[in-house]
C-alpha cells in the first residue's frame, strides 16, 4: 500500500496530478478543493490512497491527512466508488460532511458530482453517528449548521408555493452551496424555476 508521497509536481491537469518521486512520475487524483494550494514546481508531500482492480491500479492523493481519512469511510459505503468519494471531498471538507450526515441533509450531499438521492441517503443510514468531527473551528461548524438551515427553509417555501420535490432538487442543486441568506436563496431559486 502506497501511504504517502513526496515529490515535485510534474503535471497540474484536474483532478490529476503527476508527482516526481525520484524520477518515478506518479499520477494521482487529488480533489478540486486542493489544487488553489499546488503550484506547477512545488515540492508536495500528500497522503494517498491505493484503489486496486482488476483493470486499474488508482492513486488518490490529500493535502490534509483527514480528508484522506473521511474519503477511505466514505469509500467503505455499499455503492459509493473513489471517484464518488472525491467528489464529495472536494465538495464539502471532513467536518461539513459529518455535518450534513448527521443532520440528515440529502439536499446538499446530493450537490456534489455524481450523488443523487439515494447514494445520499445511503451514507446517511450507513454513517450517521459514526463520523467525528475534526478540529475545524465552531465558527465553521455554526456556518453549516444555518447553511443546513437555509436550505431546509428553502425547501419548505418551496413546497408551500406548490413546487413540486422533483423540481426543488434541480433547483438546490443549481444554486451556490455558499448561500447565507434565505431571501437571497428563494429569490435565486425563484428566478431558476421561472426559466
Amino acid at each position: 500500500m502506497i501511504s504517502r508521497l513526496k515529490g515535485v509536481v510534474e503535471l497540474i491537469k484536474p483532478p490529476l496530478l503527476v508527482i516526481d518521486v525520484g524520477g518515478v512520475g506518479y499520477e494521482v487524483s487529488v480533489p478540486i478543493r486542493d489544487f488553489e494550494k499546488i503550484t506547477l514546481g512545488d515540492s508536495i508531500g500528500l497522503s494517498t490512497h491505493l484503489v486496486i482492480r482488476e483493470d486499474s491500479h488508482s492513486l488518490f492523493g490529500f493535502i490534509d491527512v483527514a480528508d484522506r481519512d473521511m474519503f477511505r469511510e466514505l469509500i467503505k459505503v455499499n455503492g459509493i466508488g473513489p471517484k464518488v468519494g472525491l467528489a464529495l471531498v472536494s465538495t464539502y471538507n471532513c467536518d461539513e460532511i459529518c455535518k450534513l450526515i448527521d443532520s440528515s441533509s440529502v439536499v446538499l450531499l446530493s450537490k456534489a458530482p455524481g450523488v443523487g438521492k439515494k447514494t445520499a441517503e445511503r451514507l446517511i443510514l450507513e454513517l450517521g453517528g459514526k463520523l467525528k468531527l475534526g478540529t475545524r473551528s465552531n465558527d465553521l461548524l455554526d456556518t453549516t449548521s444555518k447553511l443546513v438551515q437555509i436550505n431546509q427553509d428553502l425547501i419548505d417555501a418551496l413546497l408551500s408555493l406548490g413546487y413540486t420535490t422533483k423540481q426543488i432538487d434541480v433547483v438546490i442543486k443549481e444554486l451556490p452551496k455558499d448561500i447565507d441568506n434565505i431571501n437571497v436563496a428563494l429569490k435565486q431559486a425563484l428566478q431558476i424555476l421561472s426559466k
